[in-house]
């Protein structure tokens, strides 16, 4: 497919679809949209004619309360004619209650009164008007069309008032929209009070079997679809009651017009999409070409370059080229011009790499480690001098050996999967110490670090084995495990001596007042006090060695690197935790600072070694990590016992026998343990959670029985500190061997 007409599609796509998208959407909304509109104004406008009949219901109802009281205390009333005829007062009488017969005429038309009205007419205007209050009745057909009569009593008279419709045809008459939108006015029993159908009107028609209409009845204003039978058609009503009398407004309007509208908005919709339509086309035809004029010229130069034409070039752009482009034709070019100078100097460059390969050989052969290359099968292909030194072969003899040959029985499982890390191509770093066998078959420590390489010509994987001596450092591992036993002991020694100080001062002072007295006190007791002061004396010049041997201070914290030292420090603890023990050792992935006495450090560490490893008398797993852990929240950091902050955490688990919630929860305490008497002094833990209190941090317990231990130490983190760098091991394994069966 060419590159254009994949342009001209994306370019489309990414026009059109949202075109599209908001077009239809709109349009699936348009009949909604549409009946929501006609509800919400229809229902305010029916809501406003009910209003308006109201006002007119409470005007009608004061104007004849007026005449009626005027008329009946004898006062003219002529003067309030004017007022009752506009609002379509036909005339004012009174009726007898009993016969329905006229017997006073008040004002309007004598003709317009009713000329009787049946028991049961009189009865209902009777209940609804009471004494000095008004009643409209329900819609009748009178002499000259409908009209509806208003009656109320007053000095124990039946005042009837007869009201034309004409108000209410005038209100509905006021009301159209659309072609056929228009309003309906009916009383309380759903009859015709005005409407645009003059039939339905002069004969009082009864619609209230339509749903709108029983709504009226009901007092409750909406919207409802309903089927209209004068229009033969469905229509939606918005429809009010008139509360004070009972009559309703309908305003109803055709569905056929608001699908008709609905239908519109779709047809402008679907004109407007198919117009982007075309223009979105048009767009991405033109931008398609403009775009991939500048590639198809880069292409010919590419393709001229292919047939050996290094000196072609792209043609000169214009100026309106997008600058992407133009800085690719650019580019091609200054990449042909490098390829011309890469074939000038290519025989140059093979001299320097012969060159580079003569000093890595030299660099190979005189380094300060010992470096041998073994292949697929682990034989030895290349040793340098000091490999041949340290293992006392010659160059030649090395060539004949295997990787086998120089270890010892125990350790060959050590390398058995390096085999099959060269076949893999793993160039992942392997470290290992174990102990080396000499030509002379003496046996020494070694660091080995093994790796995979590729031989010059990338055809066969090879592995690379560095070779360290670590004889001498063991020996310096072994001084420091002193050093570091000395000073815990020193530690404890120093905290018994100073409080057993304090008890012979007591013994000391008491035993001088005595002997102040003694001349007072019988031979053998003055005898026995002066045994008591020698023997305090010398208790106290043990207490004073003591003392200087346990070298009382405070802490002398420094700055110190958490991943370097901790691995330092339980490196030197490898062979006070014996083969059955495996030691594994996970660093943080950067640089861990803290502030804190190293030497009290040393001395927790070998603490909690010396615990794992008496918890685990036949063998298990112990492990060291060191991880950080930031309390940016404060109820987080309360869970811990700390402050917020960032903290590096010592952990030290093994798979011992375990403690139960008693012993957990009194192994912190001073000379609390579980061992037999003289094994242990119950200080341990206690000196660990004291240094870590005494640094700014916590220790925490967690230990199930029979499922090991965990001890961690936390310990704030020096933020800003940018010195050093972090070891660079991700896991050290110390001791593989397993542990040895009960």
């Amino acid at each position: 497919m060419r590159i254009r007409f994949l342009l001209f599609a994306s370019f489309f796509l990414v026009t059109a679809v949202p075109i599209a998208l908001f077009g239809l959407w709109p349009g699936s909304k348009a009949l909604q949209n549409e009946i929501e509109i006609v509800a919400e104004r229809n229902l305010l406008l029916a809501k406003g004619i009910a209003s308006s009949l109201t006002h007119y219901a409470e005007d009608v109802t004061a104007i004849f309360a007026l005449m009626t009281d005027n008329a009946i205390a004898g006062n003219q009333i002529g003067g309030l004619e004017p007022f009752a005829s506009n609002l379509d007062f036909k005339s004012i009488c009174v009726v007898d209650p009993k016969t329905g017969a006229v017997t006073e005429f008040f004002a309007g038309t004598k003709s317009a009164c009713p000329s009787s009205l049946s028991i049961e007419e009189i009865a209902l205007y009777i209940k609804e008007a009471g004494n000095d209050r008004s009643g409209f009745s329900p819609v009748r057909l009178g002499k000259d069309g409908p009209e509806i009569l208003l009656s109320r009593f007053a000095s124990g008279k039946l005042v009837v008032a007869t009201i034309g419709t004409g108000y209410f045809l005038k209100v509905a008459e006021d009301v159209s929209f659309g072609e056929r939108g228009h309003a309906t006015i009916v009383d309380r029993n759903g009859k015709v009070l005005a409407h645009p159908v003059k039939a339905w009107h002069q004969e009082v028609r009864d619609l209230s079997a339509l749903e709108p209409v029983r709504q009226i009845a009901q007092r409750r204003n909406g919207v409802t679809n309903f089927y209209s039978p004068a229009l033969q058609e469905e229509m939606i009503s918005a429809h009010a009651p008139v509360p004070a009398t009972g009559w309703g407004v309908l305003i109803p309007q055709p569905m056929e017009e608001l699908v008709a509208r609905a239908e519109s908005v779709d047809r402008f919709i679907f004109n407007t999409i198919a117009i982007g339509f075309f223009v979105a086309a048009i767009l991405g035809w033109v931008l398609s070409g403009y775009l991939t004029r500048p590639v198809l010229a880069v292409r010919a130069a590419a393709l001229k370059m292919a047939t050996g034409d290094l000196s072609s070039r792209v043609e000169k752009m214009s100026a309106i080229t997008p600058r992407e482009l133009r800085d690719l034709g650019k580019s091609f070019d200054l990449m042909a011009e490098s390829i011309r100078i890469d074939v000038a100097h290519r025989k140059s460059a093979e001299n320097a790499l012969r060159a580079s390969e003569e000093k890595f050989r030299r660099v190979f052969e005189h380094g300060s480690l010992g470096m041998t290359i073994l292949g697929p099968d682990l034989r030895f292909l290349m040793a340098n001098n000091r490999a041949c030194e340290v293992l006392g072969y010659g160059a030649r003899e090395m060539a004949g050996l295997s990787l086998s040959d120089i270890l010892s029985a125990d350790d060959v499982a050590q390398f058995a999967e390096l085999s099959d890390k060269i076949a893999a191509d793993d160039e992942t770093i392997s470290q290992f110490e174990t102990r080396l066998i000499r030509n002379d078959r003496s046996l020494f420590s070694a660091h080995i670090t093994a790796s995979v390489i590729k031989d010059k010509d990338w055809k066969a994987s090879l592995g690379l084995l560095m070779i360290e001596d670590i004889t001498e450092r063991e020996a310096l591992n072994e001084k420091l495990r002193y050093a570091q036993k000395m000073e815990a002991i020193g530690q404890l020694t120093g905290g018994v001596a100073h409080d057993f100080n304090n008890l012979l001062a007591v013994i000391l002072g008491h035993t001088e007042i005595l002997e102040e007295r003694a001349g007072k006190l019988p031979e053998p007791l003055g005898r026995s006090l002066s045994a008591i002061r020698r023997a305090a004396n010398r208790g106290a010049i043990l207490t004073e060695r003591l003392m200087i041997f346990s070298r009382r201070r405070k802490p002398d914290a420094a700055e110190i690197e958490v991943n370097h030292h901790t691995y330092e420090i339980f490196q030197s603890l490898k062979p006070l935790l014996g083969e059955a023990i495996h030691l594994s050792y996970q660093v943080c992935d950067e640089p861990c600072w803290v502030r804190v006495d190293l030497t009290q450090l040393g001395e927790v560490l070998l603490t909690l070694a010396l615990n794992a490893k008496q918890a685990m008398p036949e063998g298990g797993q112990l492990k060291v990590s060191v991880s950080t852990l930031n309390l940016s929240e404060r109820s987080r950091a309360s869970q811990f016992g700390l402050s917020m902050g960032d903290y590096a955490v010592i952990a030290v688990s093994d798979t011992g026998m375990g403690m139960d919630d008693r012993v957990l929860e009194h192994a912190t305490e001073p000379f609390f343990t579980t061992k037999n008497v003289g094994e242990g002094s119950g200080l341990g833990l206690s000196m660990a959670y004291g240094f870590a209190i005494q640094s700014g941090g916590v220790l925490r317990l967690s230990s199930r029985p029979e499922q090991g231990a965990e001890v961690a130490l936390f310990l704030p983190l020096l933020i800003d500190h940018t010195d050093g760098e972090a070891v660079g091991l991700e896991e050290h394994v110390f001791h593989d061997h397993k542990a040895k069966s009960a």
